[in-house]
């Protein structure tokens, strides 16, 4: 049996495709990150204040909310290649009026409209529809990588011509570029998705989206243990979106040099570490690697809490950037292979990608204003309370990892707490 399974799991050229130009549409989508993920350079570029790029996180959380809500339902009623296409020319439109720096309202609208568009829950459903289970966290690793590698080359241009020129010419830059990375994805998809590949087949008329098999979704405490587990993961891009501003103020770091920085933690590292990621996910499992990037999170926070805040450590401060950056980005792969190793069925795998997106995005509707407002009352203090509740959030991450690691070794997968209420028998 071993043998004959061999040709199946390798990853063919369509697979290749799928993982490349989803990469680079992912790379696209970070627009909606785009001041969380280039937090100085933004602030530098516009004028924002703290307090209003805080109201931008803010509302871009409450409307990645409210996307979620309905997109991984979405998601399994409508065709990835339709939902993706949507994505990818709202992101070319969003590009367009960001690069023409229409002000602190017109760029919030712009940052929520683009939040509100349907894309990760159809990139994981075309994705997990069209290569094999036992290849997700391989699968996913290399699209974490590919999204790094494209990521990558603008944030380079970017901390380039920041050093050249100014911040406002690096930010028109990198929006042009993302802008090239939506048309080429929109231009792949139709390629990738050419006769009709990506849609799933049930094997029968209960296999769907139905209110008895969503409330079924709901009861299943893997589920449940999955999502709050990758949510409390998540909250690393707080500590993370903290850190930069951290260290050009209380560290002596340079705009360009913390520009690099980003570029590194935000794409670099993304290029590398989740095919290292993905590789340990498919040898020890998806629940049992998860342990590592939790325990970096951990790490990155101790530190920084511990070290003193001067430029004579500023290395420190860096280091403990490129930990919490490993934590986010190396968890980034097992979001979705953690839902495929559970076993959830994959005619309600988008839905389920939805709601964990959902569950993830949840502090981004309040943690960036109360941050915000935190470090505009209590300067250093505030920036201490921010890493303070994230090394919180990591500890109670570890605690439902530690309880569903024990589920997967007594055996109890969703596919089999599925079949026990619908009454139905799963093979071992």
């Amino acid at each position: 049996m071993g043998e004959e399974k061999k040709p199946r799991i390798k990853m063919g050229r369509q697979a290749w495709m799928t993982v490349f130009f989803c990469g680079m549409g992912m790379t696209a989508f970070d627009i909606q990150y785009l001041v969380r993920n280039y937090y100085v350079l933004y602030k530098e570029a516009t004028g924002n204040t703290d307090g209003q790029i805080g109201t931008i996180l803010s509302a871009v959380g409450v409307a990645a909310v409210i996307a979620y809500f309905y997109n991984g339902f979405l998601s399994d009623l409508v065709k990835p290649r339709t939902l993706l296409s949507i994505a990818y020319c709202i992101a070319i439109v969003s590009c367009i009026v960001l690069m023409l720096n229409p002000g602190y309202i017109v760029a919030t609208v712009c940052f929520v409209v683009f939040a509100l568009t349907p894309l990760w829950a159809s990139v994981t459903k075309l994705i997990a529809s069209t290569t094999p289970e036992e290849l997700s966290g391989k699968v996913f690793g290399w699209l974490d990588s590919f999204n790094g590698l494209t990521g990558l080359v603008i944030g380079f241009v970017a901390s380039w011509i920041v050093a050249k020129a100014n911040a406002a010419v690096a930010m028109r830059l990198v929006l042009i570029l993302y802008m090239c990375m939506a048309v080429l994805s929109l231009i792949g998809l139709q390629i990738i998705c050419s006769g009709g590949k990506g849609e799933v087949k049930t094997n029968s008329e209960e296999d769907k989206m139905s209110i008895k098999n969503l409330s079924i979704l709901f009861r299943d405490p893997n589920q449940w243990l999955v999502w709050l587990g990758i949510a409390f993961g998540y909250t690393g891009y707080i500590g993370l979106t903290y850190l930069s501003p951290m260290l050009a103020e209380y560290f002596g770091v340079s705009t360009a040099a913390i520009t690099a920085l980003n570029t590194i933690q935000n794409n670099g590292i993304t290029f590398v570490l989740p095919i290292i990621s993905g590789w340990l996910s498919d040898k020890a499992g998806a629940v049992r690697s998860y342990f590592i990037w939790l325990a970096f999170y951990i790490l990155s926070m101790g530190i920084v809490l511990i070290i003193p805040w001067t430029p004579a450590f500023f290395m420190v401060g860096i280091l403990s950037v490129l930990l919490l950056a490993c934590s986010v980005k190396g968890r980034s792969p097992l979001s979705s292979s953690m839902l495929t190793h559970v076993r959830t069925p994959l005619w309600l795998f988008g839905t389920s990608v939805g709601i964990e997106s959902l569950i993830l995005t949840i502090p981004d509707t309040f943690a960036y204003s109360i941050a915000a407002g935190w470090i505009e009352k209590y300067q250093m203090t505030g920036y201490k309370y921010v890493f303070l509740a994230c090394l919180v959030f990591a500890a109670l991450g570890l605690v439902c990892n530690i309880i569903l690691d024990k589920r997967m070794r007594d055996g109890k997968t969703s596919e089999k707490f599925f079949a026990q209420l619908r009454g139905e028998t799963v093979e071992k």
